[in-house]
């Protein structure tokens, strides 16, 4: 049970209550908890890129990006981290960098009216405390949108490559 709690705590926007854990004071799991991170050595999975824009597009609000256009980006921005998933020179790339630079793609591609497009990406970089201005950002962005400008079959053949050779997303 401990282990269900503390994987629920680290993939899940929020973490479960201990009082979920049936028949065990919350004393009792947290004990187990700390005991099953010693034994891992504190090495658990860090956020994925699709995590950050998925948490990036959580701060924004209905009125400020519409659900079909959330979709739309969202769509966009799995195609452009999937394609770093598969090019070695984003290994040293961080996932908060990766994410904002294909969401930021990702909403100019929606044909949001600029001053909104402008407004969201200031939200999310004050809020993530990401430098717009950061040279690798900005090469990372460029990159990208050259694989947005693919055309649409190839982009789908591009995502249905990465799915057969077990890189997903989701």
């Amino acid at each position: 049970m401990t282990c269900l709690y503390t994987a629920i705590k680290v993939h899940e926007q929020q973490a479960l209550s201990t009082d979920m854990v049936v028949e065990l004071k919350e004393e009792d799991v947290e004990k187990m908890e700390f005991t099953i991170l010693e034994a891992l050595e504190w090495r658990m999975n860090p956020p994925t890129a699709i995590f950050f824009v998925r948490q990036f597009l959580a701060l924004l609000s209905e009125q400020q990006l519409s659900q079909e256009d959330r979709r739309k980006v969202l769509d966009l921005c799995k195609i452009q981290v999937e394609a770093a998933l598969n090019d070695y020179n984003y290994v040293g790339v961080y996932d908060s960098t990766i994410a904002f630079a294909a969401l930021s793609n990702a909403l100019r591609q929606v044909g949001l009216q600029e001053e909104n497009e402008e407004m969201l990406l200031c939200v999310i970089s004050k809020a993530a405390k990401i430098k717009r201005d950061a040279k690798l950002l900005i090469k990372v962005q460029e990159k990208f949108m050259k694989i947005l400008s693919i055309p649409q079959q190839r982009k789908a053949s591009l995502c249905n490559s990465s799915t057969k050779m077990g890189v997903s997303v989701d």
